[in-house]
Parts: C-alpha cells; structure tokens; sequence
C-alpha cells in the first residue's frame, strides 16, 4: 500500500502549542502587538501564515513579518519538546516505511528536523513542501509524486486533516482518508 500524508501539522505532528508559544514569543521580542484569540484560533483550524496574519498582527510592515517568521523559526527548532507526535500514524507509517510519501506546506528543513527528532522513518526523497516543489495545491503535488513513484499504485491511502484537500483530492478520482485535526490548544 502507498500512503500520501498530504499534511504535517496537524496529522503527524501535534505543533499547535509550540507553533503557538513560537509566534508569541516572536511578538514579544519584536514589540508587536498580537492578537492571541486569533492566533490559537488559526492554528487549531491548521491555517496558514498567509492566511491568519492580517487578523493576528493587522498591518504589519513586510520586514517585521519576515522577522516574526525568522524568530519564529528560531523559537521552533530550540522548543521541539513541545511537539506530540501522532501515534496512531506513526505506526500506520512504520509499517509502510518504505512507500510513504508526505506534502506539507512546512519547509523541508523543518519536517524534516521533526521526523528525525522522533524517529519517525519516511525516506528524505519522499518529503515533498509546497514551497518548493512545483504547484501550490496538495492535489498537484500528489499528482506529481505518484508520477515520481511509477503511476497509480494498485492500493493508495490519502491522508490529510482538512476537509477541503479531502474533497479536491476525492474529486480528482482518489480515496481519501479525513483525519481529525491533532492539535492540543483546543483544551
């Protein structure tokens, strides 16, 4: 079976408080004001930068936002003990290790720094980030990786906790499996 975790956050990874403490912390160091209602609320829903940043910083300049990433990132990668790691699917991966593929919208850095710091076995050629791999929906990089691993597998298993690439990735002829959010801010 080929299993396509189209997501990190979320699905093998509980980063919602780290990701939390991560911005707040980058708030505090760069004096600027931040909406923490907003915040969490984006988080536990999986969104991305891009989307919630107007509702938790307003206007901020285009510097301070690249430097509320980069302190963000610091912040990330000294606190990963404040990461939970999914269990369930971790073992669902184990068993398949050797045709596991994962999209994220994370950096490659990053999901990668994470898979390693837990031990979580997906073959480094197998990580596939938004950022960097051409076409900005999951459902492209999907198409793309089974390109990349010979065609149509005869058994595939999706993965993703977001209704919506559930729907597009099941309108594009797949089946998919939908994965509670895994976040640990909702109390």
């Amino acid at each position: 079976m080929t299993i396509l975790v189209l997501d990190r956050d979320g699905t093998l990874f509980d980063t919602c408080e780290l990701n939390f403490w991560s911005y707040s912390s980058a708030s505090e160091n760069l004096k600027v004001n931040l909406n923490q209602n907003a915040l969490q609320e984006s988080i536990c829903k999986g969104e991305s930068f891009s989307t919630f940043q107007l509702r938790v910083w307003g206007n901020v300049s285009s510097m301070e936002r690249e430097a509320l990433k980069s302190l963000k990132s610091e912040f990330f990668c000294r606190n990963l003990n404040l990461v939970r790691v999914n269990p369930e699917l971790t073992t669902l991966i184990e068993s398949n290790e050797d045709s596991v593929y994962m999209a994220t919208r994370a950096t490659l850095d990053s999901t990668k720094m994470l898979l390693d710091y837990f031990g979580v076995r997906i073959q480094k050629d197998n990580i596939y980030s938004t950022q960097t791999f051409p076409g900005s929906n999951k459902v492209t990089i999907m198409q793309n990786i089974l390109k990349i691993a010979g065609g149509l597998p005869a058994s595939i298993r999706l993965i993703d906790d977001s209704r919506e690439s559930i729907n597009e990735v099941s309108a594009a002829g797949f089946a998919a499996q939908l994965y509670p959010h895994y976040c640990s801010l909702k109390g």
